[in-house]
């Protein structure tokens, strides 16, 4: 893919999986792959459905524009990686190697069935 080419999406999916809390994550592989190691960006977000009206019973977000409990990304295009947790930055994290091993993680900790392809599925 030339670097003057659109991004593409490759796997994108929002799902509400319990009352005001949903899952969403996204695959790209973007047009300048070497800013985005392995050569793909991802996010992974767990959060509440609506910021400005959080479930009673859901641990306050991040902050009230992304409503984020857990999110797992790269998504900066410096390489960097990085896993938010609460009103924190876990500055231990480590990227594990490959995309898969975050999804599987993620999915582990949320304690959420996974859903739709893994990145396995698009050798990432």
């Amino acid at each position: 893919m030339a670097d003057d080419e659109s991004p593409e999406v490759v796997y994108e999916k929002r799902k509400v999986v319990r009352a005001g809390v949903l899952v969403r994550y996204k695959f790209i592989y973007p047009t300048a792959v070497e800013r985005y190691p392995p050569g793909a960006c991802y996010a992974l977000h767990y959060g509440v459905a609506d910021p400005a009206d959080p479930p009673d019973d859901t641990e306050w977000p991040i902050g009230p524009e992304q409503g984020t409990m857990l999110r797992y990304d790269n998504d900066h295009g410096d390489g960097s990686h990085h896993r938010h947790v609460g009103a924190n930055l876990d500055s231990e994290y480590e990227f594990p190697g490959s995309v898969a091993a975050v999804y599987d993680r993620f999915f582990r900790e949320t304690g959420i069935e996974p859903f739709g392809p893994s990145p396995e599925d698009y050798d990432i």
